[in-house]
């Protein structure tokens, strides 16, 4: 939300900043509670300093692609979710050909995949189902937003981690109950809230689709 304030210069609420808020917090206990505790020595844990630093940037650009990539949308002339597709996918593909042939693994890479037939296979369903993927990713920022799909992603690696511990038999803390509690409690409300919200907005709706036809039919007459 903070990042659509900058990109986007779109306003929000004080209902949608304290349901944002709830959110983070109830997604940070989940997700901290399901951590073990660590093995390393103070002077190690320093050295994971360019780790935090890398985080911080993933979650910040994380952030600003959805929101940038809904202005795009909302822009005139229009792109669509498959030109935004391609642009995405063609600057990946760049960075990751730079990537391997700065490392010199580029030549390496063809020479496994050509002879590991079960790989390419694999390699080809994976990008295939990545490709459908994206095509449900462009169309809830296009349709719904950069909130909805932040919300959705959310939701989606806690579910994985809820089905892995339920799979794995590994336990659930009451820290990690409490953050779903409020996960959810925090969607209920602000689904609760935008329900609201627009059936008081259906009556001016309805209103100003009747001025607009009356004065359609006028013009005909």
């Amino acid at each position: 939300m903070v990042m659509g304030r900058i990109v986007r210069n779109q306003r929000y609420s004080l209902e949608e900043y304290l349901v944002a808020l709830m959110l983070a917090a109830g997604a940070c206990l989940f997700f901290l509670s399901s951590q073990t505790p660590s093995k390393y020595s103070l002077v190690e844990r320093t050295t994971h300093f360019s780790g935090l630093v890398l985080m911080a940037g993933y979650l910040i650009f994380d952030a600003f692609t959805p929101n940038w990539q809904k202005s795009l949308f909302d822009t005139r002339p229009k792109i669509s979710r498959y030109q935004m597709m391609m642009g995405v996918n063609v600057f990946s593909a760049i960075l990751c050909f730079a990537s391997l042939v700065e490392q010199g693994t580029f030549m390496p890479s063809l020479k496994f995949m050509f002879s590991h037939e079960s790989f390419s296979r694999d390699v080809f369903l994976l990008s295939f189902c990545s490709a459908v993927g994206q095509l449900f990713i462009y169309v809830t920022i296009e349709k719904f937003g950069p909130e909805v799909f932040a919300v959705i992603m959310t939701l989606r690696q806690i579910f994985s981690i809820v089905l892995s511990s339920i799979y794995f038999s590994h336990p659930i803390t009451f820290m990690g109950i409490l953050g779903l509690m409020i996960v959810f409690t925090a969607i209920f409300v602000n689904s609760y809230r935008r329900y609201f919200d627009d059936k008081s907005n259906r009556p001016y709706v309805k209103q100003t689709q009747q001025q607009h036809g009356n004065e359609f039919k006028r013009n005909l007459a």
